[in-house]
């Protein structure tokens, strides 16, 4: 027999401990890969995580929507009389971290078309940031705050009876389009006062 002596036997006895424990130690490594990878690119996986998100928005904004009686439309100079020289501060009872309020963002539509726009989280004061701007065209009311997105956003603008301003999705073709997105309920006049928290 090829197993003569201690050592040999000893040796035989390590190997046959040593090998199943490494064949289950890589079935397991191998199972716990296979089942974190995404049959497709990071890419892919991310597209689908924001349309699920979005799909998400959406379907709360649907909600918002239905339950809020819309208010009276407001355009052109009324609309214009409602935005310059103005301030529209809502308060949301939590910080974008999770972590308690009142959390404050500050809409401060400047008469020469510039759009400025503040909170009480991590910018202290309000600062003008070149391209950001507002206008009025018809019905809709449209800006744009770069630190949230590059292009220009667009809403239609009602007045509800306790004289919130409610903010409607103008964006034909989209999803949410038509939705009620946010009611303002404090405005005051001039430039933001910002806080800290």
């Amino acid at each position: 027999m090829f197993l003569r002596g201690k050592t040999s036997r000893k040796r035989f006895l390590v190997w046959m401990w040593r090998a199943p424990t490494a064949g289950f130690a890589s079935a397991i490594l191998l199972a716990a890969t296979l089942t974190a990878c995404y049959p497709g690119s990071d890419a892919v996986y991310a597209q689908r995580q924001a349309a699920e998100r979005q799909a998400v928005v959406t379907q709360n904004l649907r909600a918002a929507t239905a339950q809020t009686p819309r208010g009276t439309p407001v355009e052109g100079e009324a609309l214009r009389k409602l935005v310059v020289e103005r301030t529209w501060i809502s308060e949301y009872e939590r910080f974008p971290d999770g972590s308690p309020g009142p959390h404050r963002t500050y809409d401060y539509f400047r008469e020469d078309g510039q759009f400025i726009w503040a909170h009480n989280w991590v910018y202290g004061e309000a600062k003008a940031m070149p391209g950001d701007d507002w206008r009025v065209e018809g019905p809709r009311l449209c800006w744009r705050n770069q630190r949230m997105w590059q292009e220009a956003k667009c809403y239609t603008v009602a007045l509800d009876a306790q004289a919130g301003i409610q903010l409607y999705i103008d964006a034909p073709g989209t999803p949410n389009h038509g939705l009620l997105t946010r009611v303002v309920k404090r405005s005051e006049a001039g430039p933001p006062k910002t806080t800290g928290r």
